[in-house]
């Protein structure tokens, strides 16, 4: 399936460009993720390492928009650079207008830097109202992180019935409402910074353990839980072996490259 194939069917493909935080390992890049579906081609957090990535599957003046959840620079470091790139491609006439980039608007001096000349315009996120992006509508649901920090709910705007098509949980410690705010959800992407021994920190640091991970995916009935944002070097059969002991079915370990589809 081509990249236009991807982009124009009903129906949702994720390709995960980098899970790895806060700092990408050998081969590895830091969080992004590509969506693309319902007519729209979305660059889900951005962080180093994620854009050149982002080239073997697309080319960078063909994003519908930008979400990034929060302002640490492990989620939007590339930002810094895809600017460069879409200002070339406007300057030779390949880009139309800006992509439009949904951000939190604090760390003020971050936010600053997510509009650039004619690439790039920041759009304030509104929390808790759907907003219409491409084909898709995204709820931002604010979690629990050091910093204002959004959860993403996805919805194919001319299909509601669908429910939660994917939920991304962004960084967050974990949250007792949280399973209730996103109802059952088809695909669920979920931070797993902590391993078990380390999750009394998830309060102190605003992340969840693997275990925690897999427990929201069996609490909203995801069909497919990816989970993402570990630390490099930490073994896939590791963090696998810590959401089994929770959840007594498959899950799926984010690694560049990474392909789910819906349906």
């Amino acid at each position: 399936m081509t990249g236009r194939d991807r982009r124009e069917r009903v129906g949702l493909t994720l390709t995960v460009l980098g899970a790895t935080s806060p700092y990408p390992g050998p081969g590895t890049s830091g969080p992004g993720y590509l969506l693309e579906g319902f007519g729209a081609r979305i660059l889900l957090d951005c962080g180093s390492g994620v854009l050149s990535r982002l080239a073997y599957h697309s080319d960078y003046a063909d994003l519908d928009a930008v979400i990034i959840s929060h302002l640490h620079f492990d989620h939007c470091s590339d930002m810094l650079v895809l600017r460069y790139a879409l200002d070339a491609a406007a300057r030779a006439g390949r880009l139309i207008e800006p992509v439009p980039v949904w951000c939190p608007t604090e760390p003020a001096d971050v936010a600053g830097l997510m509009s650039y000349k004619e690439a790039l315009r920041a759009v304030p996120i509104t929390p808790n109202e759907p907003t219409d992006i491409a084909g898709l509508t995204a709820t931002f649901i604010p979690v629990r992180h050091p910093i204002p920090t959004y959860g993403v709910i996805l919805r194919p705007s001319k299909a509601p019935a669908v429910g939660s098509l994917l939920f991304y949980t962004a960084d967050t410690e974990w949250m007792d409402e949280l399973p209730g705010l996103v109802g059952d959800c088809e695909i669920l992407v979920a931070e797993a910074s902590l391993t078990a021994k380390q999750g009394v920190l998830g309060p102190k640091v605003g992340h969840m353990t693997a275990g925690e991970a897999a427990r929201l995916g069996g609490m909203t009935n995801a069909r497919t839980i990816v989970l993402t944002h570990y630390p490099p070097g930490r073994r896939e059969e590791d963090i696998l072996h810590e959401a089994k002991r929770v959840l007594a079915r498959p899950v799926l370990v984010a690694t560049e490259g990474l392909r789910v589809e819906w349906p």
